[in-house]
């Protein structure tokens, strides 16, 4: 495959986007079983930064429903505590008192369970799978970050490499230039 190193990130970028290989070898004009297999030498995932986006659209969205959630318990908290305190400051409320505090707090109970609909309020498996999700989030992209560590690494590895071959093909020149004299020389000598 004679692509720059450019080009091969454009081509891993829209294969781990979801599109196929067989679609990127005809948009760019390649050879399906050469991109194939450098996909598969590479260890490129299909879908995988879909994946995370997905990912983080689902963690974004509950992170603004639970603040939504957290206000409207705080207001309700705060409806409750004043009607606690009518309570405490009336010790001796006459009938009409009485079944105003009565209806506000039926007023409140109901709020409070169109609220828990609304929100739906986590019971314990809910945080489990939650936090489940977040941390299967976090590993994958713990394990993106470890592969591009080990791209980085197996890049500058071969440009170590290729360094070593062009002063050990400089060695192997002047090797092959000292032993042509000293053999001219030998045959002069002769």
């Amino acid at each position: 495959m004679y692509t720059s190193t450019g080009e091969i990130e454009v081509l891993r970028e829209e294969y781990e986007s979801g599109k196929s290989l067989a679609a990127i070898a005809v948009d760019y004009n390649l050879s399906y079983p050469s991109l194939k297999n450098y996909a598969s030498k590479n260890k490129w995932k299909k879908g995988i930064i879909k994946n995370i986006a997905a990912a983080e659209r689902v963690l974004d969205n509950d992170e603004e429903i639970r603040k939504k959630k957290n206000e409207f318990i705080g207001k309700i908290q705060d409806e409750a505590i004043e009607l606690i305190g009518v309570f405490k400051e009336n010790d001796c409320m006459d009938k009409d008192t009485q079944g105003a505090v009565k209806s506000r707090a039926g007023a409140l109970e109901t709020i409070v369970n169109i609220g828990s609909k609304i929100f739906s309020i986590e019971n314990n498996s809910e945080v489990v799978a939650r936090k489940i999700n977040q941390l299967a989030y976090n590993k994958q992209l713990e394990l993106l970050e470890y592969e591009l560590e080990i791209e980085k690494l197996g890049i500058k590895a071969t440009k170590h490499k290729i360094k070593l071959d062009k002063e050990n093909l400089e060695i192997k020149k002047v090797t092959s230039g000292y032993n042509k004299l000293k053999d001219e020389e030998d045959v002069h000598i002769g």
